[in-house]
């Protein structure tokens, strides 16, 4: 198994596991928590919705009509499995699993003359 290449892009990865917390936001809601333009979520929603994972509609917000997106179940089972596929690739590495403390780096080498 490999990482799913449409989650894997670090926008719509930040996009998915944002809307599996919330569930549903709107589109100015989840462009903000994720810190992206707006010509830039909107490329990153369209893609994750072309694969199934996001659903985009409309809903009635006072007066107007608001874009909101909710995560499919489709998009649920892609974002566990990402994660698992995560985790096994860190346990196979032996950088361990989520919660753990990664183990320290090397010191940098340094070279006297």
């Amino acid at each position: 198994m490999q990482l799913d290449p449409v989650i894997h892009q670090q926008n719509r990865l930040q996009i998915v596991a944002t809307l599996y917390r919330n569930r549903q936001m709107s589109f100015t809601e989840l462009r903000d928590a994720c810190g992206l333009t707006t010509g830039n979520a909107g490329s990153h929603l369209e893609r994750l919705e072309h694969a199934g994972y996001i659903k985009g509609g409309r809903i009635l917000s006072g007066l107007t009509f608001e874009l909101h997106y909710r995560i499919t179940d489709r998009g649920v089972d892609a974002f566990r499995a990402y994660l698992a596929e995560l985790q096994r690739i860190l346990v196979a590495s032996g950088a361990g699993v989520a919660g753990e403390t990664p183990p320290a780096a090397p010191a940098p080498s340094v070279e006297r003359p």
